[in-house]
Parts: C-alpha cells; structure tokens; sequence
C-alpha cells in the first residue's frame, strides 16, 4: 500500500484528454483543477484511484462510479479545504478502498460492447494487469497475454520505430508476439514484424537482449534502418491499417470475452 506521500500526484494542466487518463496509476490520489473529472470514460476504465477536484463548494473526491468495482466505492463528498479532501482520499486508499481487486462483469462487457475499438483496445488495456511475475505468461489466460503481446509491439513500434523495439527487452519476445499476431488474426502486422525480422540472420531475433545488440551491430546500418523505417511508416502512418488492426483486436477481445478479466470479475 502506498503512503500519502507517494500516493498524492499533483497534476498541474487544467485539464485532460482521454489519452491523458492512460497514464494514471492504479490505487493512487490525483489532484486536478479540472471540475468533475471523472466524466470522462477512461477513468471510469482505470477507476482503481481516487480523484480531488474542486467544486463550487469547495473540494470533492470520487473513485470508481458506483457497482463498477464492487462494494468499496467513494462517496462522492464536499470538503471546504484541499488538504481535507486528500486527507479523506488517502483515508479511503488506507482502508483498503484502493486498489480494487473486484471489477464488475458488467463494466468489462461494456467496455467490450463499445462500437469504437479505441475504447475497446484502451479499455481493457488499462484492466489487464500481471497476476503472476513468475510465470512466462504472467498468470494471464491466453486470449489476455496474446493482447498483451499485441499491445507491447503496437506501443514501442508506434512511440519508437522497430529500431528501438529491437534494442529494447521487448525486442526479446518476438517469438512470442509473432504467435500472437497469428492466433488473433493480425496479419498486417505480422507481416511487418516478419520483414523486420528478415534482416537477422536466418531472420531469428536472439532473445538475449546482450545477444540481439551484438547481432543488431554486425548488420547493414543504412540497408537495416532503411528498412525499418519504411516498416515504421507502414506501420504507424497508415490510419486505414492502425483501424482495422484495432477492430480485428476488439472483434478478438468480444470473441473470447469468457477469457478475458475472469478472476477479476469472479465470473
């Protein structure tokens, strides 16, 4: 459990957009001067924290919308100081209120059953979490680490290119993605993936990361990131291609929804 001191984030922009809410932590305390934050759907997906935000009358707190998480919601409350509202939301984490374990079936159905795969795609992003470090597939149900793995090369390859997905340890679970892309029916992007492999020998990417920056040495350098680049722009510059793969991943996700977030929602 997280103390005060660690669990309060000061956010000081006025405001957030959706994609913000992405990086919120679960089970922590965030301050905004945003009015009513928890309007937006992406907290109602990450809802694990607890919000302060002022009021006209002073300042409230709210957690998780009420039966989305089970029986340890806040209340929504007017507290006349910021101090106040912190002091009753860091009372709220203490007592266990934060981070939820318990997601209500019918918050993830809606979340699969929403006709926009972006929301789909980040909303069941933001509930998966690793229930065993121990395990190669991380106490995950299959359908659940296959996302995983999609969402692992989507992030590094659209935030960084092929170049940095390769240096970094993702790079090292090639194997595993490329099966991914397979069973989920990603073929676009598994073909891209395959052409950037091409280009080590006998087109096997080392799992070692010491290995795989050794054999990223002895490669072409201009050929090689001439030819990641082009498969970067493939990749993240096609908007026709980013929207079908996300609605092949939701279609995926509503496919084997008995699988996904199972022992969360103790269906």
């Amino acid at each position: 459990m997280k103390t005060r001191k660690e669990a309060i984030v000061h956010l000081k922009a006025l405001g957030f957009s959706a994609g913000e809410w992405d990086s919120l932590q679960a089970g922590s305390i965030y301050v905004t001067t945003r009015p009513d934050p928890t309007s937006d759907d992406c907290l109602v997906h990450q809802g694990r924290s607890v919000v302060v935000y002022p009021t006209v009358e002073g300042w409230g707190i709210k957690g998780p919308p009420e039966g989305a998480f089970g029986p340890s919601e806040v209340e929504p409350s007017v507290y006349g100081s910021l101090d106040e509202a912190v002091e009753a939301a860091a009372a709220f984490v203490a007592a266990g209120g934060g981070p939820l374990t318990r997601i209500s079936r019918d918050l993830i159905d809606r979340i699969l059953d929403n006709p926009d795969p972006e929301r789909v795609v980040s909303g069941i992003g933001m509930c998966i979490e690793p229930r065993d470090e121990s395990d190669p597939e991380l106490g995950l149900s299959r359908p659940e680490m296959n996302f995983c793995s999609y969402q692992t090369y989507n992030a590094e390859v659209f935030r960084n290119g092929h170049a940095w997905f390769f240096l970094n340890p993702s790079g090292g679970e090639v194997a595993r993605i490329l099966t991914a892309f397979e069973e989920m029916g990603l073929d676009g992007p598994r073909a891209i993936l395959l052409e950037a492999c091409s280009v080590f020998p006998d087109a096997r990417v080392p799992a070692s990361r010491e290995d795989r920056i050794e054999a990223i040495k002895a490669l072409p350098y201009k050929e090689t990131m001439a030819l990641w680049s082009r498969l970067d722009r493939e990749y993240s510059g096609d908007w026709d291609l980013e929207r079908s793969v996300k609605e092949q991943v939701a279609r995926y996700l509503r496919e084997h929804r008995a699988e996904v977030l199972k022992p969360e929602t103790n269906s």
